[in-house]
């Protein structure tokens, strides 16, 4: 399985980042626009060195409307696609914040 992250933006390129199924990260990061051949670029990056039908997730946050070409995009493609509420994600960050751990060990 491939995930594909994507932080879209309303007047800047999009960006996404692709895992494979280990939440290893195998690409930098990629700038994108929501038009098609930009589309289908992310996609075979994403799909590089495995089958055209290798399982594919996407994971963006609603922003706006912006997020609906990009999601018809991979769901016509065949991806799974979850679109995650930004106040949710917005609670889990925040809660992740407070129960960050930032002091450092000692060495003895």
């Amino acid at each position: 399985m491939r995930i594909i992250g994507i932080d879209l933006g309303v007047t800047a390129k999009h960006r996404a980042i692709v895992a494979d199924e280990r939440s290893e990260f195998i690409s930098p990061i990629i700038k994108f626009a929501s038009r098609l051949a930009d589309l289908e670029k992310l996609r075979s990056r994403a799909l590089q060195g495995v089958d055209p039908d290798h399982p594919l997730v996407v994971v963006m946050e609603a922003t706006n409307i912006v997020w609906y070409p990009v999601a018809a995009y991979f769901l016509r493609q065949g991806a799974t696609v979850h679109v995650v509420n930004p106040r949710l994600s917005a609670d889990l960050a925040r809660f992740y914040k407070r129960h960050a751990k930032s002091d450092r060990l000692a060495k003895c």
